[in-house]
């Protein structure tokens, strides 16, 4: 009976994540870009593809930690706004 309930709430924990997750990353990546761009320029995408352009000619975009580290921000940060929501 213990495995069986452990299993379950293994498997509930994995459900909750799953649902919360993607609406969390749509947040972070929406604030991310609110941040970025600003009020006054909330509608031009040019501003936008030129900081993405930057951020690739960087060396942090070639770099294997820096990446993995931007993602772990982002699931941490989608994990954190879905539980306080």
């Amino acid at each position: 009976m213990t495995a069986f309930v452990t299993s379950l709430g293994g498997k509930l924990a994995e459900r909750w994540l799953a649902a919360l997750m993607l609406p969390g990353v749509v947040f972070v990546c929406v604030a991310a870009i609110a941040v970025e761009l600003g009020q006054a320029h909330w509608a031009e995408p040019a501003l936008l593809r030129s900081a993405v352009d930057r951020f690739a000619a960087s060396p942090a975009a070639h770099s294997n930690g820096a990446i993995a580290l931007i993602a772990l921000a982002t699931v941490a940060l989608a994990v954190a706004a879905s539980a306080l929501a």
